[in-house]
């Protein structure tokens, strides 16, 4: 069974503004439990209420449970924390089962400069 077919579901453990969330551990067919923290950068475009992308750049340790990660991220319901965020990467920590957070948010700089579709980023 793939990690992608069991899903997450993620919780703010914070306010929106807070860049730390947690998530119920998935656990694979064999009953393990997986966790850990990913480093994410995410970007939101002309819905203000959902991210637009996510990429993993600071990985868990297992690339099944990142791309899990960065999937259900944009599943869920974020607002974007205020005006001009639209287009712009923000680096937050995102911890599954338990894990504890990372202890400095990733840097997002190297990834693509182009906007997302109805954001103000050129």
């Amino acid at each position: 069974m793939k990690l992608a077919q069991i899903g997450i579901a993620l919780m703010l453990a914070a306010s929106t503004a807070a860049p730390a969330f947690a998530a119920d551990a998935p656990v694979v067919a064999s009953g393990e439990a997986l966790g850990g923290t990913a480093g994410v950068c995410i970007r939101w475009g002309e819905d203000r209420d959902h991210v637009a992308q996510a990429v993993v750049v600071q990985s868990t340790g297992n690339v099944q449970l990142d791309e899990v990660i960065a999937s259900s991220v944009k599943t869920m319901n974020w607002p974007a924390p205020g005006e001009g965020y639209a287009g712009q990467w923000v680096g937050v920590s995102l911890s599954v089962g338990g894990a504890p957070p990372i202890s400095t948010l990733p840097n997002c700089a190297l990834l693509d400069a182009p906007a997302v579709p109805g954001s103000t980023a050129s």
